[in-house]
């Protein structure tokens, strides 16, 4: 994710020779992870995608970047080759991007809702709401409490009734309440 000029405002900015001073690692080395390069008539790319890009103003990294570098340093110095470095953080980014998808930050940054099925589905967990069990988030009701009640009641429509509830809270509850027991039973 690479930020625009305009917008570099607290990312941090450092030059390759400056995260080489604080880091103690060859700014040289740190621009060809960044940058790529060609050796023995090969092409290497680069370890990851830059924080920051200024065009052709050379190379610059955000806080992140500096992360990452003391990161992809202490594999090579356990003696990975940057090529296993570029292909594990490609794998982790893959899992970490599908693990935290469909979750909502607070004005912090920090996780504050999680829509386990997605959106679409209108249930999540949030730790402020029902002791972060899963909820219709339309109605905040519990999902076990409208799964229960449609057995209770005998009907969706019943059920609905029961908790005041629209029938499409009833029919949310049941496709994820569903979904996470065939999870569990797996």
């Amino acid at each position: 994710m690479q930020k625009p000029a305009e917008n570099l405002i607290g990312i941090g900015l450092y030059t390759a020779a400056e995260a080489g001073g604080l880091l103690q690692i060859a700014p040289s080395k740190i621009a060809r992870w960044l940058r790529g390069h060609d050796a023995n008539g090969k092409h290497y790319s680069p370890l990851w995608a830059p924080q920051v890009d200024l065009g052709d103003e050379g190379i610059f990294l955000g806080f992140r970047d500096l992360q990452e570098v003391r990161v992809a340093a202490a594999f090579i110095d356990k003696g990975l080759s940057p090529q296993r470095v570029r292909q594990a953080i490609e794998r982790a980014r893959e899992i970490i991007e599908r693990s935290l998808t469909n979750l909502d930050y607070d004005e912090m940054g920090v996780p504050s809702m999680w829509w386990p099925l997605g959106r679409a589905t209108s249930v999540a967990l949030d730790p402020a709401r029902s002791f972060g069990q899963p909820i219709e988030a339309e109605t905040s009701v519990p999902v076990a409490a409208l799964a229960a009640a449609v057995e209770a009641e005998g009907s969706k429509e019943a059920a609905a009734k029961a908790w005041d509830v629209p029938v499409r809270a009833i029919n949310h509850a049941l496709a994820v309440y569903r979904e996470m027991d065939m999870r569990q039973a797996a």
